[in-house]
C-alpha cells in the first residue's frame, strides 16, 4: 500500500468548530499519471476549496511517517499554534514528531529526502578540488617563484 492510491486523511476541528481536511499523499496531475509521481504533499481542505499544499520530503511508500505527519499538523492546528509553515512540517520541524529514544540527528540522518546525502558528498568533494587547486595555483605562482628564488 502506498500513497499514491491511498492518501492519509485526518480531519481538524477548529476554535469555532469549523473543520477542515488534512491529505498527505500524491498529487492530483492532469499531465503526468500518479503511478509516476513521486511527489507527496501536504493539502488542507475547507470543503471543496483548497487552503494550503506543500510538498514535502517524503517518499509514497512512507505510509506510516506521512500518518504521523498528518495527525501532528492536526494536532498543531486544534491547539491554535499559527507557527505551522512549510518548514515546520519537513523531518525535524516543529510538527513532525521524532522519537524520543532516537537521537535527532541520526533520524534527520535516515528520514533525509532520497538524493540529500550523495548531494553533500559530491558538495564536499567539489570543495576538496577547489580547495586542491587553489592550493598548487597559490604554490605556483610567480611570487612563489620570487620567495623560492630569493630564499635559495
Amino acid at each position: 500500500m502506498s500513497l499514491r492510491g491511498n492518501p492519509i486523511e485526518e480531519v481538524a476541528t477548529l476554535e469555532g468548530g469549523a473543520q477542515v481536511l488534512v491529505r498527505v499523499g500524491v498529487p492530483d496531475d492532469p499531465y503526468v499519471e500518479r503511478k509516476d509521481m513521486d511527489l507527496v504533499d501536504v493539502q488542507v481542505f475547507a470543503g471543496e476549496r483548497s487552503l494550503a499544499s506543500v510538498t514535502t520530503s517524503l517518499s509514497p511508500e512512507q505510509t506510516s511517517e506521512a500518518r504521523r505527519l498528518a495527525r501532528s499538523i492536526v494536532s498543531a492546528l486544534e491547539s491554535g499554534r499559527t507557527e505551522l509553515s512549510a518548514s515546520a512540517i519537513e523531518p525535524g520541524g516543529p510538527a513532525w514528531p521524532v522519537p524520543s529514544d532516537v537521537p535527532l540527528a541520526s533520524w534527520i540522518f535516515s528520514h533525509a529526502p532520497p538524493g540529500l546525502w550523495p548531494a553533500v558528498g559530491h558538495a564536499l568533494i567539489a570543495s576538496a578540488l577547489v580547495a586542491l587547486a587553489a592550493w598548487a595555483f597559490v604554490r605556483r605562482s610567480p611570487r612563489a617563484e620570487i620567495a623560492r628564488s630569493v630564499d635559495g
